[in-house]
């Protein structure tokens, strides 16, 4: 490797197109960090990015599919999740069709952690001393047990694409709560009038 020449973490590639893209307009942000993560699936830390194409924007699944394909150029996700229409068994006091919004899944390591955890014991029961130290190796009534466990530390960037800037705007379905669904109904609400 050239001095003076590093590789660009996938989280300042992925921000770096969305930065770049003049045909997308950027709502806030979600930007999570906890440490203690580490210990369940890793993912120290997780981001989300909402975008929607400029202008009066897009309302095709196959356009909105090519336009979000093209928002991170010469980055494969790790996971694509695509627009598609969706009729779920039962969403409460929502019934009907739903355009389920896409997303592009990017992860990447960040660095480790090293748990490590000690247990010390002193028996001082005679009898169970002696026990102690015949089966567990236990010196005069004392044992130490430490175990290190290693993690790998990861980021989690999510980019989601809304259909326009509305959408985002007024943030009904930015969240999980909504499960990034748009009611067929109110995205009629959105699109503009030809």
């Amino acid at each position: 490797m050239l001095q003076g020449v590093y590789e660009m973490s996938i989280l300042n590639i992925v921000e770096q197109a969305l930065k770049s893209n003049p045909d997308i307009i950027r709502a806030p942000s979600g930007d999570f960090r906890n440490l203690a993560w580490a210990k369940g699936d890793g993912f120290i830390h997780h981001l989300e990015f909402f975008v929607a194409p400029n202008g009066e924007g897009l309302y095709e699944i196959d356009e909105l599919n090519r336009f979000m394909d093209a928002l991170v150029p010469g980055l494969e996700p790790k996971l694509r999740v695509p627009f598609e229409i969706y009729k779920p068994p039962l969403i409460v006091g929502k019934p009907g069709k739903f355009l389920q919004c896409g997303n592009l899944y990017f992860d990447e390591e960040v660095g480790h952690a090293s748990i490590v955890a000690q247990e010390e014991y002193t028996i001082t029961d005679e009898d169970l001393k002696a026990h102690y130290e015949s089966e567990l190796g236990f010196v005069d009534g004392r044992r130490t047990f430490s175990e290190t466990s290693v993690f790998t530390c990861k980021r989690k960037i999510l980019v989601y694409l809304f259909p326009n800037e509305a959408i985002i705007r007024d943030q009904n379905y930015l969240s999980y709560e909504s499960l990034f669904m748009i009611p067929l109904s109110e995205l009629r609400k959105y699109k503009p009038v030809k």
